[in-house]
């Protein structure tokens, strides 16, 4: 599974100077998963179960679970990405049920909020401060750049879109190309969304499921998903 995407994002990575170290063994990836609580989606889990890259600090290092490495992870995890989140608690009314009752009082609410997504993180960092989120779907989930919680923009559809285009210097799509010649990726053509703030994911992916939707400034959108793009 996966085979085709993993070798192109092999190849085009090692291109662009990438370092790629063997894959990750089934021991390593469930105590990655353990060690964090979290699940990898397929599709990563498949990724680096072949090849793990690895560039300076950029890359997250999964076989690396000493104490001060994972405090770190968990840190990006955690801190970089809760902003959104708690905006959603705070201005929009959002609540999943997997959270249980929802206190009456909002300083209640965040604080539970928090617990709760400690508990279980919503992305993971794969590179930097690109975050691969966990959710909707066991895979084929879109990879954000997040930075102080609530600048966002997603580069790339899923893990694959990801990493082709991020390493497409020149534009054709074949994803060879010096990686540090493109980090804003927001001049680049759709598909990738546009989306400056945290709200679109947090309210449309983690709160309602892709029940109802709402724009990336945080206006309700009754048209559905469609007026959402």
């Amino acid at each position: 599974m996966f085979t085709e995407q993993i070798n192109k994002s092999i190849e085009c990575l090692r291109y662009n100077g990438y370092f790629i170290t063997a894959g990750l063994t089934t021991q390593e990836l469930n105590a990655a998963e353990e060690c964090y609580n979290i699940t990898f989606p397929a599709d990563y889990k498949a990724f680096l179960s072949v090849g793990m890259p690895l560039y300076r600090h950029d890359f997250t290092d999964w076989r690396n679970l000493s104490a001060e490495y994972v405090e770190y992870i968990k840190f990006k995890m955690y801190d970089c990405t809760i902003d959104g989140v708690l905006y959603a608690v705070r201005k929009l009314d959002g609540w999943p049920e997997s959270w249980g009752k929802r206190p009456d009082e909002m300083e209640g609410r965040l604080a539970l909020a928090r617990k709760k997504i400690k508990e279980n993180p919503l992305f993971i960092p794969i590179k930097s401060n690109r975050y691969l989120s966990l959710s909707p779907a066991e895979s084929g989930n879109p990879v954000y750049s997040i930075h102080e919680g609530d600048d966002v923009v997603c580069y790339g559809e899923n893990l694959w879109d990801y990493f082709i285009k991020s390493n497409d210097a020149d534009g054709d799509g074949d994803g060879y190309g010096h990686a540090d010649a493109i980090y804003n990726l927001t001049t680049m053509l759709e598909p990738f969304p546009k989306y400056n703030t945290f709200v679109y994911h947090s309210i449309n992916n983690f709160f309602y499921q892709n029940q109802r939707y709402y724009d990336e400034c945080g206006n309700y959108l009754p048209g559905g998903e469609a007026v959402a793009q």
